[in-house]
């Protein structure tokens, strides 16, 4: 009974389904028969569940890397699934199988930048001149180079859709992509022959990263990837990871996102790891909105900033990061002081609320929550800035 009670609350997933929303919205910002690099259970597995399940976007192709490090999830990427298409892997079982290229060593005997199509070629050959001895009985496969180069046709890449018309003055002549590790593993392996086959056939598919995908598997693309929603497409276009595609990204989050109930039921209960998915999802709105500023879309940054505050509310998901201190910011820039003064006043509250409680602690207690205290402490000072820049110096 004691179990019951006190544990109920906090364990009830009534009203609650992020999980299955949130792999709705994860494939949401794939195109039509995109292949999207996963990593981590949160980001894998509700997609699985929603192609699986409920039939929604099967044309998506989900590959996780943790698993591309095995022979067997390689070949099953070469047979359609669902309405997918096989992965262009650009490799015979032979070539990947295991104990072949789970490790492919770096090697540089070019100068200066190669085509990755020609890099590709000399990994896969097992001719003992493309060989690297590892001073054991095992001869490793290598790469001849440590800068690699993809020529880009602008024309195809926005006639297939790898690029939105509006960025077709920002596209390279090439991709380049460098590397400083003298190892490649067998999932980056896979993601640099996939990559390379899909640009031999004229970027038929668009390629993303899951946004928690971690940068060290980027492949050295980190140049050439454009928020999309709650993913990274790649795209060679000048910019980087700092370019946001906003006008896709804002049809996606107003007209197709999903919410898991959490903007339907005050009451619905929000666990940890759901705040941390809620968290993500917030960074995605506060980047749209920046972005739409500084392209001078107001309107839609404001009903970007609504839908934000609306879907994702502070009384299931509290403002607690001190990263969310600028959608008051925004709110002042879009004249909306009311909302902005209404905002950062709760975060700047909430800030000297915890930061009394820290104090309160007995020493040894203090010395554990030193980041949260910072974090608190961060908080409290953007907020006042924002309020002193807006002329709020009262408050």
């Amino acid at each position: 009974v004691q179990m019951i009670g006190q544990n109920w609350d906090d364990h009830d997933r009534s009203g609650r389904y992020l999980a299955r929303d949130f792999g709705m919205n994860y494939l949401s910002c794939v195109d039509e028969n995109g292949i999207i690099f996963t990593q981590g259970d949160n980001d894998t597995f509700p997609l699985w569940y929603v192609q699986e399940v409920e039939g929604f976007r099967t044309d998506v192709r989900v590959c996780n890397l943790s698993y591309l490090q095995t022979d067997w999830y390689y070949t099953q990427m070469l047979y359609p699934s669902y309405t997918s298409t096989p992965l262009p892997l650009g490799m015979t079982p032979e070539q990947y199988a295991q104990g072949k290229r789970d490790v492919v060593r770096v090697v540089p005997r070019v100068k200066g930048p190669m085509k990755l199509d020609s890099a590709i070629k000399w990994m896969l050959s097992d001719d003992e001149r493309t060989l690297y001895n590892s001073g054991s009985e095992d001869q490793l496969n290598t790469l001849p180079a440590t800068t690699f180069t993809i020529p880009i046709d602008s024309a195809t890449v926005v006639n297939s859709g790898t690029v939105s018309p509006q960025y077709a003055d920002s596209i390279v002549k090439e991709m380049t992509l460098s590397y400083s590790t003298p190892y490649l593993t067998k999932e980056k392996i896979g993601v640099l022959s996939i990559l390379n086959s899909i640009a031999n056939q004229g970027w038929d598919r668009s390629i993303y990263f899951a946004s928690t995908v971690p940068s060290s598997e980027y492949v050295g693309l980190q140049n050439y990837l454009q928020a999309v929603g709650l993913a990274y497409r790649i795209a060679p276009i000048n910019g980087g990871m700092a370019s946001m595609d906003a006008d896709k990204t804002y049809d996606i989050v107003m007209n197709q996102f999903k919410w898991g109930g959490m903007d339907e039921d005050p009451d619905v209960y929000m666990d940890e790891n759901c705040r941390r998915m809620c968290l993500h999802m917030r960074l995605v709105f506060s980047r749209l909105v920046n972005t739409l500023i500084e392209e001078g879309k107001t309107e839609k940054a404001l009903n970007a900033l609504n839908l934000c505050m609306e879907k994702i509310p502070v009384s299931v998901v509290p403002m607690t990061e001190e990263n969310f201190v600028f959608f008051g910011q925004y709110y002042f820039k879009l004249g909306q002081p009311e909302k902005a003064i209404a905002l950062l006043s709760d975060m700047g509250d909430s800030a000297v609320e915890m930061l009394n409680w820290y104090f309160g602690l007995k020493p040894s207690h203090f010395l554990s929550v030193g980041q949260s205290l910072m974090s608190s402490i961060r908080m409290l000072h953007y907020v006042s800035a924002i309020l002193k820049e807006n002329g709020q110096t009262e408050l």
